[in-house]
């Protein structure tokens, strides 16, 4: 797990990367102020902060708004490292993007612990992200489909108007597109074919045709032509 510590002193960050390491993280990055922590997570691609809240030049609180901006939809925890105490402050880190704090001097065991719950939520929101990649890729891909399949049965298939008048069919497909298909054609002796065919499988035909030829109108349902 790759982690960035951001605090401008050196002890600070030489006592949190070697807590770290005690818990089995060997990953570990430092910055010793806002504007190199920017610039390290844009090249490291962090998966979690520990982020000191008062330091030159850039403070925590505009530091966390800019690392949550570079990692888009993906769950980055942060984590203030602090000395400050009171609610108001402790409020701040909230509100500008943190997910946690911990007040120096910093418990390991607490410290650890929270570093532990917030990777599992970063693990869970990733296999749900890439879900959802993969959900709509799926669902662009189906609407791509179902628009070529119609472009081909719009310009493949030919109506000849003089004896649709005798034809009354209803298809009503399932979802968007299924495969269900009624073909007419006179016939060489003055009568008419019919096709009727499902090519996808996976639903019964709704279909209901009515042939009407100097006859009385007779329906057929679908089932038999099965």
């Amino acid at each position: 797990m790759r982690i960035l510590v951001v605090d401008d002193d050196t002890l600070n960050r030489f006592l949190l990367v070697h807590m770290l390491e005690q818990q089995g993280y060997m990953d570990t990055f430092e910055a010793e102020d806002g504007a190199v922590a920017i610039e390290l997570a844009k090249r490291i691609n962090p998966e979690l902060v520990l982020l000191d809240v008062v330091m030159p030049c850039m403070g925590g609180y505009k530091v966390a708004t800019r690392l949550k901006k570079l990692a888009g939809d993906i769950y980055l925890p942060i984590i203030f490292i602090t000395a400050l105490e009171d609610d108001k402050s402790l409020a701040r880190c909230l509100e500008v993007g943190g997910d946690d704090f911990a007040t120096k001097p910093f418990d390991k065991v607490i410290l650890a612990a929270k570093i532990r719950a917030h990777a599992r939520t970063r693990l869970l929101n990733k296999k749900a992200y890439e879900q959802n990649k993969q959900l709509s890729f799926y669902r662009n891909s189906m609407e791509r489909e179902n628009k070529i399949v119609d472009h081909i049965f719009a310009n493949a298939l030919s109506v000849k108007k003089s004896f649709t008048p005798y034809l009354d069919y209803s298809l009503n497909p399932a979802s968007d597109f299924n495969g269900d298909l009624l073909l007419a054609s006179e016939s060489p002796t003055g009568g008419m074919y019919f096709l009727i065919g499902d090519f996808t499988g996976h639903c019964q035909l709704r279909l209901l045709v009515r042939y009407q030829y100097h006859k009385p109108s007779i329906r057929f349902p679908i089932k038999d032509f099965l």
